[in-house]
């Protein structure tokens, strides 16, 4: 038996006979006879009974035998795992020959050999499939190396592996065009922070779903290239330690990694004046714990950090009073397909000496990233990407009978969870759900 984790879509084999030898299959109850050269797309995705028939003239031919070369399914080479299945001798033929013994892809004795080859053709699974090979990305976004691929059996299972793995905001059209229309010379002005920090406070407050109150008590306000600067000064300011949830962005955990801060778990006790950090909303644990947690290491005088970079995408009404929290970072980057420009904010009680400020201050910081932001507020409310995608989501989560988290963009399925921790990163706790950002982005082109 070969299983395989994904839905078949055609099975190859290559034979190379010699004397009188024969190959004839019968693949499923249909009979193909003398095979060398067989391609098979016309089978079933998940099941498949094979029955492969070796015979000569004469059963003691020597120089009667076949090979076989090459076995393929859905393009990959799984000819090393055929070798292993066992050869069936026919005993009249040859009656002082063992009875049957791994084929090592060579038939040399009259008899057959039977091979069941399963795939998963869950929808899901069909799904990851289509899209990893149907729309393979060269260059492939968000990967470790060289982006630039050949499209191949290893590259697409590899793309299908992690097809529904990673936290990017589907590819919007609309968001995508206008950006792309803009000239450098529209946003290469350099910034009034006062009125850019009021302009994106009330673009906040006007939203239904995002009640953020108290962003008066915050004197500071910076621009950054990505939450991961603010995040990264954050740590940077730790002395021995760092509170953080039980499961956290997995580029903390990455940075920490060699250094002498040690990662607390918030959620036993957190001591009194400690830095600790939450993303807020989190895929992981309900609004209402992390909100719980704020309070409490508020109330133990904490210097406490706020990440909402999934704030726009909450499943549910996000509310918070930032009179909580010292620092607090915001940036569309996982609710628009922006992801290149990464634009970010960050307010704060103090006044925080980082390379951020130091920027800002000198007015290096880079001058497009920001202006796009600022121009794509006025045409992009703050809920769009919610208003947008919610009735789309409602509908795939049924069809793949996936349950919701508090971030849109992440769903549970107990069934389809990736065994491979590690490979993406240890830190990196997100494989444990489903993805949906594929689905949507290519909903209505296939059976979903």
């Amino acid at each position: 038996m070969i299983n395989v984790d994904f839905p078949i879509e055609r099975l190859y084999f290559k034979f190379k006979t010699f004397g009188t030898a024969s190959i004839s299959l019968d693949i499923n109850n249909k009979k193909y006879q003398n095979v060398n050269d067989i391609v098979l797309d016309n089978i079933s995705e998940s099941e498949n009974t094979i029955k492969i028939i070796f015979t000569k003239t004469d059963s003691t031919d020597v120089d009667s035998y076949a090979t076989l070369e090459k076995f393929e399914i859905n393009s990959g080479d799984f000819t090393k795992a055929f070798k292993n299945i066992d050869f069936i001798v026919d005993q009249k033929k040859h009656q002082n020959e063992p009875q049957q013994y791994p084929n090592n892809a060579y038939f040399g004795r009259i008899g057959h050999l039977n091979l069941i080859v399963l795939g998963n053709a869950s929808p899901l699974k069909k799904a990851g499939w289509l899209i990893a090979n149907n729309n393979f990305q060269n260059p492939k976004e968000n990967i470790r190396g060289n982006p630039y691929r050949e499209k191949n059996f290893k590259n697409i299972y590899e793309d299908f592996k992690y097809i529904f793995t990673g936290c990017l905001a589907p590819k919007d059209k609309l968001i995508i065009d206008y950006v792309n229309d803009l000239k450098i010379k529209e946003v290469s002005n350099p910034l009034d922070f006062v009125e850019v920090r009021y302009q994106i406070q009330d673009w906040i407050n006007n939203s239904q779903r995002l009640n953020l109150q108290n962003f008066n008590k915050f004197k500071y306000f910076n621009y950054g290239g990505g939450t991961i600067n603010f995040l990264e000064s954050f740590i940077n300011r730790c002395s021995d330690k760092i509170y953080l949830a039980p499961k956290y962005y997995y580029f903390i955990g990455e940075l920490l990694e060699k250094t002498n801060i040690k990662i607390c778990n918030a959620f036993e006790n957190i001591e009194n004046n400690q830095r600790v950090l939450f993303e807020y909303p989190s895929p992981w644990y309900s609004n209402k714990t992390i909100k719980n947690k704020i309070a409490e290491a508020k109330s133990k005088n904490c210097y406490v950090g706020i990440d909402l970079t999934w704030a726009p995408v909450a499943t549910n009404i996000i509310d918070l009073d930032l009179d909580l929290v010292d620092e607090v970072y915001f940036s569309m980057n996982k609710s628009w397909p922006i992801n290149d420009l990464r634009p970010s904010w960050r307010w704060s009680k103090l006044s925080i000496n980082d390379a951020i400020s130091f920027q800002q201050n000198w007015n290096y910081y880079q001058k497009p990233q920001p202006n796009i932001f600022l121009k794509l507020i006025q045409y992009f409310a703050c809920d769009y990407t919610y208003k947008k995608y919610i009735k789309d989501i409602v509908e795939i989560n049924e069809k793949f009978n996936l349950s919701a988290t508090e971030v849109l963009w992440f769903t549970k399925n107990d069934v389809t969870k990736l065994n491979e921790k590690g490979h993406i990163s240890e830190h990196y706790f997100l494989d444990e759900f489903v993805c949906i950002r594929k689905l949507i982005d290519h909903k209505g082109e296939y059976f979903w």
